[in-house]
């Protein structure tokens, strides 16, 4: 039964959560003989730089003053503080 909560509970996985679940998938199939190492190096590789995009994103947004993009965190725009205003410029 509380395994039925949990999965009533669970929020969409986001790219990232899906993008870890198949790299721990291909480490699983890298040891299990399943896959070769060209494969997982393929997938790892391009698994490595999607991450490296969002951590550049977050850096620029963080440098802008802008709010990050919530499909790439993986959040409801709901949980996102407000963005903060440009100066010289008068609240609504």
């Amino acid at each position: 039964m509380q395994d039925q909560n949990d999965q009533d509970n669970q929020q969409p996985k986001s790219v990232v959560d899906e993008l870890r679940g198949y790299l721990l998938d291909e480490i699983k199939k890298l040891r299990d003989g399943t896959t070769t190492a060209a494969s997982s190096n393929a997938i790892t590789n391009a698994a490595g730089k999607y991450f490296h995009s969002i951590k550049l994103e977050l850096e620029v947004c963080h440098i802008t003053g802008r709010t990050p993009r919530a499909d790439i965190l993986g959040v409801s725009m709901s949980a996102l503080p407000e963005p903060p205003q440009e100066r010289g410029k008068k609240g609504k």
